[in-house]
């Protein structure tokens, strides 16, 4: 005769605290690394604002890190380092976030730019800039020319 099958202890209650805790820092990194307690649009806010500040120090190798293009492999750094522009940017606020549901957002951005090519400065102007939520981080979208 086999014995019956050994049914399966249960946890103590003690250890019940800290693995709910490591498995709300694990899904939260999920969530691409927001802190506890920040929403998606406090995140996109944040991100968007280290970007047209990296942008408004001329710092492309940060701004890179934001563009939805760095993730693409058919595009290389040395093509985003070379597309220019000839924009300078002496100001750029975040003013707001709109995120949808489908991962598409929208960041005000209020601006104060040059370009020195044709000699206009101190323009201003309030940018919709398009951003997209990829496996749980938000990036930039660069508009083609044709949007």
């Amino acid at each position: 005769m086999t014995p019956p099958p050994q049914q399966p202890r249960p946890l103590p209650v003690r250890w019940l605290a800290p693995a709910l805790a490591v498995l709300a820092l694990g899904l939260s990194g999920c969530a691409g690394g927001l802190a506890l307690g920040q929403s998606g649009e406090q995140a996109l806010q944040q991100r968007a604002g280290v970007y047209w500040k990296a942008l408004q120090d001329n710092d492309l190798l940060t701004a890179w890190k934001y563009e939805e293009a760095s993730r693409d492999p058919k595009v290389s750094l040395q093509n985003y380092l070379q597309r220019g522009g000839g924009i300078t940017y002496d100001q750029a606020q975040v003013q707001g976030v709109q995120v949808q549901p489908d991962g598409q957002a929208s960041v005000q951005v209020q601006i104060t730019y040059n370009v020195p090519a044709i000699r206009l400065k101190n323009e201003q102007t309030t940018l919709q800039d398009p951003w997209k939520l990829l496996d749980g981080q938000w990036y930039h979208v660069v508009r083609r020319a044709n949007d």
